[in-house]
């Protein structure tokens, strides 16, 4: 171990080691759903979501540059949060410029508090600030209207 840090570091790696095993294995789980999703029916961009009340986190980031194993994440992080409890579904778009906002919808503030401590979650957050954005910022609302137009 690392003299001073060598605790903080240790469960740093167990941390690591832990997520990238659950990643593997979320890989192939959603892979999987999306060949059975795409076979049967058409997908949206639109998260399906119950009349208001809810809640919304939108998340905008800067990406740095190359991938760096940031698409698995972010896949693996969304099949981890739908399923948590009170998750009521996601919306995501990036440019091509590296600016991406994700919109992640909740039923109450409580699902969200949950969210941010589940451990891969925030071993994925502390990846984010490593290598993968240059900048993000995080808003929380509850939406209390919500309408649309399709064709």
């Amino acid at each position: 171990m690392r003299s001073g840090s060598g605790t903080l570091w240790a469960i740093d790696q167990q941390l690591r080691f832990a997520y990238y095993a659950d990643v593997a294995n979320m890989r192939e789980s959603i892979k999987t759903e999306r060949r059975s999703a795409m076979s049967s029916t058409p997908t949206s961009p639109y998260a399906r979501l119950p009349e208001p009340p809810y809640y919304v986190v939108a998340f905008s980031s800067s990406r740095t540059e190359g991938d760096r194993g940031y698409d698995t994440m972010a896949d693996a992080m969304v099949e981890l949060a739908s399923q948590q409890p009170g998750f009521l579904g996601v919306e995501s778009a990036r440019g091509i410029d590296g600016f991406g906002i994700t919109n992640s919808y909740w039923k109450d503030e409580d699902s969200i508090r949950a969210w941010k401590t589940v451990v891969s979650h925030a071993a994925a957050q502390k990846l984010g600030r490593e290598r993968w954005y240059e900048d993000y910022q995080v808003r929380i609302a509850r939406v209390e209207r919500a309408y649309g137009f399709e064709r």
